[in-house]
């Protein structure tokens, strides 16, 4: 008996920092997604996306987060 992981979907996030400042006096940062991202969708295309998205923004991106969702599957 073996358990296998079945891919669902994926959120890609961008962390981005505001321009403001915590109270700590570091960055402010926030993070945005999208979700329902394609299992299959290749890494460097969903960073160009992002990266070309935050082009047109006038907050920096800090880094790019991908978080892939899976489901567990007893295989008898």
């Amino acid at each position: 008996m073996a358990a296998i992981a079945v891919s669902l979907n994926s959120i890609l996030a961008a962390r981005y920092q505001t321009g403001g400042t915590t109270p700590a006096g570091d960055p402010e940062i926030k993070k945005k997604g999208i979700n329902y991202v394609k299992p299959d969708a290749a890494v460097q295309d969903l960073f160009d996306v992002i990266t070309a998205l935050y082009s047109l923004s006038q907050n920096p991106v800090a880094n790019v987060l991908l978080q892939k969702n899976y489901e567990l599957i007893n295989e008898e």
